[in-house]
């Protein structure tokens, strides 16, 4: 999505945290130049607001030919921000431009261009899906923050998940639902089959599956739901998962 005029997709502010911790630290830079032209505080779209602007600072913006926006840090408080905020400030008037012995790569800001691509997700009408087959979508929470390899986010969405005896041998997809950024499908796999095992819950032994997947790449594309997000899906009230299924189920 371009961020230029519209600011960022709702998944992609709601990966810059929420709550009390909605704050981020951002710089706006001059990219022909390379010169770093205000470093500021805020939430949702504020960076790219410039009414705050002082003077000189309205000026210089306006000026520049090729602006960047870098997110430098996120998931603060409002506190938080404003501190790391002066500190950078201070690093900035003082030592910027100059080498450094760190400058290794290793951290570095986000342009808002990265940033939606990673956690902008589209939104898609669930009611509109029809799958050749039984969808179990199951909650992974903060998923599309984490900063986790695709082997450990597959781990997580193989779960021990309790789904009914009649259903479970018809579950031909499983999703993982990032429900803290707007329903975003995270991940889709094809699966191969199941191992169970026995877990109690409420003083009740329950029989929980462990599902195994195909190797099967592109299975989101395949479904429709390649950087979607579903947020009209509904889980049951303390339920970590539930089912989209075909039109003729």
């Amino acid at each position: 999505m371009d961020t230029e005029d519209k600011g960022f997709s709702e998944s992609a502010q709601a990966a810059l945290g929420s709550g009390t911790n909605r704050f981020y630290v951002y710089c706006l830079t001059d990219l022909k130049k390379g010169k770093v032209l205000y470093i500021g505080t805020g939430c949702g779209n504020r960076i790219f607001e410039f009414d705050h602007f002082d003077a000189p600072t309205a000026k210089a913006v306006s000026k520049c030919r090729k602006l960047g926006r870098f997110i430098l840090a996120h998931h603060l408080t409002e506190s938080e921000a404003l501190v790391a905020q002066q500190s950078l400030i201070a690093f900035a008037r003082s030592i910027c431009g100059k080498k450094l012995k760190n400058l290794d790569g290793s951290i570095q800001g986000i342009r808002t261009e990265d940033w939606e691509n990673r956690f902008g997700f589209e939104p898609a009408d669930v009611g509109k899906l029809n799958p050749d087959g039984l969808i179990l979508a199951v909650k992974l929470p903060q998923a599309a923050n984490r900063n986790e390899s695709a082997a450990e986010r597959e781990n997580r969405a193989r779960g021990t998940w309790t789904v009914a005896k009649d259903l479970v041998k018809k579950v031909k997809y499983l999703i993982g639902i990032d429900t803290d950024s707007d329903n975003a499908v995270v991940c889709a796999y094809k699966v191969a089959g199941f191992e169970t095992e026995e877990t109690v819950r409420n003083g009740k032994t329950l029989t929980a599956y462990r599902f195994t997947f195909t190797q099967e790449k592109d299975v989101a594309e395949t479904l429709g739901l390649q950087q979607k997000s579903l947020p009209g899906l509904k889980f049951a009230n303390g339920s970590d998962k539930t089912y989209i299924r075909p039109k003729n189920i």
